[in-house]
């Protein structure tokens, strides 16, 4: 075994990762060097790449969720988009209408719209479908 094969395979794992990233970032946020720009109402449940662009621009690729004493979360992973009027309740998949969330706060955010008795119930009947 030669003394920098290890270093290389390193090297190859490492640049395999950063392109993961790169794909999952694309295909979560939208994130790419050239949009194609697309006009949207924001009607249904499917969030433009344009609004998750943004979104995503706008929110820093950071939570947005401030407690009490006016800490923002540090969260940069398991994001997800909220609607910041619940969809249930009319709310609509536009810049103005969304904002990440890490996994923890979203369900936080959940539970104080409909209630943690509704979420435990909806996260129940999820794990028993899967």
């Amino acid at each position: 075994m030669h003394s920098g094969q290890g270093h290389e395979i390193a090297a190859v794992l490492k640049r395999a990762l950063i392109e993961l990233v790169l794909m999952l970032k694309k295909r979560r946020f939208a994130q790419t060097e050239r949009p194609r720009t697309r006009s949207s109402r924001g009607e249904g449940r499917y969030i433009p790449a344009e609004v998750r662009r943004a979104v995503f621009k706008r929110d820093g690729g950071r939570c947005t969720f401030v407690d009490d004493s006016g800490e923002r979360c540090h969260e940069t992973g398991l994001l997800e988009f909220d609607h910041t009027v619940p969809f249930a309740r009319g709310g609509r998949a536009t810049v103005e209408g969304m904002r990440l969330l890490c996994d923890r706060h979203n369900q936080f955010e959940a539970e104080r719209a409909f209630g943690k008795g509704f979420m435990q119930e909806k996260r129940q009947a999820r794990a028993k479908s899967a």
